[in-house]
């Protein structure tokens, strides 16, 4: 019994610090000069694109005289 109780918080904190050290490698490490310049071009790929213009339409369903699961 003794021993799970100190074994558990042990587990905890490594648990904690490995979820720490995978959040800050999925943000992208330190900042990288090669990694800036990408982001840039694709920044200004993006702002040279055309944006499409997207409407939506609702079209009804209904079938006029008849109601939807009626015998």
């Amino acid at each position: 019994m003794k021993r799970s109780l100190v074994l558990f918080p042990i587990f905890a904190l490594g648990v904690l610090i490995g979820a720490a050290t995978l959040q800050v490698q999925a943000q992208g490490g330190a900042p990288n000069p090669e990694r800036e310049a990408a982001r840039a071009k694709q920044l200004a790929l993006e702002e040279s694109t055309p944006q499409l213009k997207i409407t939506e339409e609702v079209l009804p369903l209904v079938v006029p005289g008849h109601t939807i699961g009626g015998n």
